[in-house]
């Protein structure tokens, strides 16, 4: 399956890395590179995270407080990324 973010989504991702950028920029490649590795293995196995309300699943990021919301389109053989929130938020309708 093909990974479209979504807007939202690209936004979050850039958030993130400025945030932690300008606190830590060691820990912000790390934490990059993590939400890229958890983008590749939601592409490959696409139904990992546990299904919310809405069917839209949640990918709770390894050993940082992020969690990647995502929704399948079977028709369309794609993935869309919605959102990649700190755990600490509201997911805000998303689960």
């Amino acid at each position: 399956m093909r990974l479209r973010l979504t807007p939202q989504a690209q936004s979050d991702v850039e958030a993130i890395a400025a945030y932690l950028e300008a606190r830590n920029p060691r820990g912000a490649r790390h934490v990059e590179t993590a939400i890229q590795a958890a983008l590749v293995l939601i592409g490959r196995y696409p139904e990992i995270g546990p299904m919310g309300r809405r069917r839209v699943r949640r990918f709770a990021l390894p050993r940082y407080p992020y969690l990647i919301f995502y929704r399948l389109d079977a028709s369309a053989d794609a993935i869309a990324i919605l959102a990649i929130r700190h755990a600490s938020r509201k997911p805000g309708g998303l689960s």
